[in-house]
Parts: structure tokens; C-alpha cells; sequence
């Protein structure tokens, strides 16, 4: 199993933070075919073959997504598509 681990800054208020990711997953879901669901803090995403979160914190998100075997040699293309979402909804902090 392979993991893809992402952090960012971000400085956004608490809810403009969740709209910005839930776009996000609105969006990954289409692209990757992920479901996604909020549990506290935490924006939970599945698929067959793939899980994972993204961690909210006061200043900083953590993405964590594990990849099943079928799915590790699209690892690239995978983590080119969150970090091209992340750029796009969660400018670096002080560029809002």
C-alpha cells in the first residue's frame, strides 16, 4: 500500500476553509471517482482501491490518501491531481 501525504498552510477563516474543501472534494470526486464525507474535522474520502482524509487545523491542512495495489502505478497522476486542486482552492497564505 502506498500513501500520499500532503501538507498546507493556508490562513482562511474556519468556514471559508471547509467551502474551499468541500469544492475540493466536489471536484477530486468527479476526477478520481472518490466519495467523500465530513466526520468532525476531518473530510473523509474513499473509493475502491483508495482512502483517506484531509486533516483540518488551525493554519494548516494535512492530506493523507493510501492507494491499494491496483492503484499504486497511477501514484503520480494521482498526486498531480490533489496538488493541482490544493493550489487551485487553497492559495498560500497572505495571496487572499
Amino acid at each position: 500500500m502506498t500513501t500520499i501525504r500532503i501538507h498546507r498552510q493556508h490562513d482562511l477563516p474556519p468556514d471559508e476553509l471547509r467551502r474551499r474543501l468541500d469544492h475540493l472534494a466536489q471536484a477530486l470526486g468527479q476526477e478520481l471517482e472518490l466519495q467523500h464525507h465530513w466526520e468532525g474535522e476531518r473530510l473523509v474520502f474513499q473509493r475502491s482501491g483508495a482512502s483517506g482524509h484531509i486533516a483540518v487545523r488551525e493554519g494548516e491542512i494535512e492530506l493523507e490518501l493510501r492507494l491499494g495495489l491496483l492503484l499504486t502505478p497511477l501514484q503520480g497522476h494521482i498526486r498531480q491531481a490533489l496538488e493541482r486542486r490544493l493550489d487551485k482552492e487553497l492559495p498560500p497564505p497572505g495571496a487572499v
